[in-house]
């Protein structure tokens, strides 16, 4: 970057400067006041493997956790978020310090963003806006509610492409662009499709030592999946693509049909970023028509972006083209893969400004109806989690808040509920650790908050769909199961599972945990002990 970033500060007017300081402060308590002291994770299950992997990379004296070896033969993620947050002192016992480091890392990928818009621009007015539209985006707001790596992935994405702004980068900003995208690979191994398009940038541009410079952004990952794969003996992300396909003889039918049916999914995505609400179909069909005017706008940026060479719109339909063949279905999924170039997307409604001059189109007109037109959009559900988000509620239910059931939540009596609720089941998984001696498992369906809050290794219940015959061989591993009011996101597994389904008899000794309501004891949980179990 060198001597660029200076030269934009010096050229800036200070009156720009003066409010932009400001306005990036103020998102800055926004997202600290919002996320602070929060003491929810584990129930979107890749926080809680996260941060028993943080434990492992910990330097700090902790108690004896046997979940860490449970874990550390399975994970798949790579390290470096994990990593970085056991340095920092985080771990699986103290989630709202996780929350504090991950908020930062929120904040700086905004910041970072905003920097790359004021390279590419040089003026500070639309790296201001379009940073703030990232920032108050509904689906960035949830996504401030958990501890995800996509923050920290993004502030190496753009820090690479930051790097790489200048029309001819020099060796230096060759050279930081290269270890930015290894860090961003060993965070999401997704990275390896920008450091794909960082390679062919290098053979379309021909820098000196292109040979180096790419082994320099591919070798850590590269080092990495090697370690890893000799350590498990298996690729789980290449197992989980091909075993999602390898179920039925006619394979290639069922990946013709998965693709016919990603485009639909993918506009469900981004239409969810934008607004959180599920089923554009099911809403207002103006919303769809604004979508597609959108995406319309935001193609033509990409298309001058791709005319001059840019590594952003190399890695757009890299990444796309992931999105389509993978076997992801679910729309939260799809969202969530594909936000971390959801600011990418925002730039380009502003870079397609030479298409709109050819055709006579005001582009400062066009860029102001985008904006309109996102705010329409995001508002109602901008507005309603920042409203729910500063809630006044009772200060023991306050920790307990962090979650997407509390923000989506259709009103304030339902959101007070779902706090309720998770500090009750919370307190469930701790209470285990008294219940359930520290070498004995448990069986259950939430298994990563399970091991997060009973440091007790969690194994996946059998669904229901087995037999009898196959679900006691199944559970034969453990000496404990566990059944609560919980369901599912999918609905697989109904309330108080298995509890229905297993005998009654001397083999199962049931505990019930109670909550008192209206003066009646009402169970949330049981814990059941297979009292024929032997070690």
């Amino acid at each position: 970057m060198n001597n660029l970033n200076l030269s934009l500060i010096n050229n800036s007017k200070p009156s720009n400067l003066l409010i932009a300081a400001p306005l990036f402060l103020a998102v800055c308590f926004f997202y600290f006041s919002m996320t602070s002291n929060d003491y929810v994770v584990g129930f979107l299950s890749d926080d809680a493997i996260y941060l028993i992997m943080a434990e492992m990379h910990s330097f700090w004296e902790k108690d004896f956790n046997p979940v860490i070896e449970h874990v550390r033969p399975e994970y798949h993620f790579p390290p470096l978020y994990p990593m970085l947050l056991g340095l920092m002192g985080a771990d699986s016992s103290s989630p709202e310090l996780a929350s504090s480091i991950t908020t930062f890392f929120l904040i700086s990928s905004i910041f970072i963003f905003g920097l790359w818009v004021w390279c590419e621009t040089r003026s500070l007015a639309p790296a201001v806006l379009l940073a703030l539209i990232y920032s108050f985006l509904p689906g960035t707001i949830i996504m401030s509610q958990g501890l995800y790596s996509e923050f920290l992935f993004m502030c190496f994405i753009y820090s690479a492409f930051i790097c790489l702004s200048p029309k001819n980068p020099n060796k230096d900003q060759w050279m930081l662009a290269a270890l930015f995208l290894s860090m961003a690979s060993l965070t999401r191994i997704i990275g390896i499709v920008f450091i794909a398009a960082y390679c062919l940038l290098l053979i379309l541009r021909k820098p000196k030592r292109s040979f180096i410079l790419g082994l320099i952004s591919a070798g850590p990952i590269i080092c990495w999946t090697l370690f890893r794969n000799s350590l498990t003996g298996k690729s789980s992300y290449v197992n989980e693509f091909i075993s999602a396909f390898n179920q039925n003889d006619d394979i290639i039918n069922i990946f013709i049909e998965h693709l016919s049916g990603q485009t639909s999914i993918l506009i469900e995505s981004i239409y969810w970023i934008f607004s959180c609400i599920d089923g554009v179909s099911n809403t207002l069909s103006i919303h769809l028509v604004l979508i597609f005017i959108l995406v319309l706008v935001s193609f033509a940026g990409f298309i001058v972006r791709l005319k001059q060479k840019r590594i952003d719109a190399i890695i757009v339909p890299l990444y796309l083209g992931i999105i389509y063949v993978w076997p992801f279905t679910g729309t939260f999924f799809v969202s969530r893969f594909l936000f971390p170039l959801m600011p990418v997307f925002i730039f380009y409604l502003w870079a397609g400004k030479e298409i709109f001059t050819r055709i006579n189109i005001n582009q400062n007109l066009m860029f102001t109806l985008c904006v309109i037109m996102i705010t329409y959009i995001a508002y109602p559900s901008t507005n309603k989690f920042i409203n729910r988000g500063f809630l006044n509620i009772d200060p023991e239910l306050m920790p307990y808040r962090r979650s997407r059931a509390w923000l989506l939540a259709e009103t304030d009596e339902i959101a007070m509920h779902e706090a309720i609720k998770t500090k009750e089941v919370i307190s469930v998984f701790k209470s285990l650790q008294k219940s359930v001696d520290i070498q004995d498992c448990i069986y259950a369906f939430q298994t990563p908050v399970v091991m997060i809050y009973s440091k007790r290794v969690t194994e996946k219940l059998p669904p229901p769909t087995v037999s009898d015959d196959a679900f006691k061989e199944k559970t034969g591993h453990c000496r404990y199961i566990l059944a609560t009011h919980l369901v599912d996101l999918d609905k697989n597994y109904p309330a108080f599972y298995p509890l229905y389904r297993l005998p009654d008899n001397d083999d199962y000794q049931t505990t019930p945990y109670l909550k008192n309501i209206n003066g009646t004891n009402q169970a949330i949980a049981f814990l059941v002990e297979q009292t024929s179990f032997k070690d």
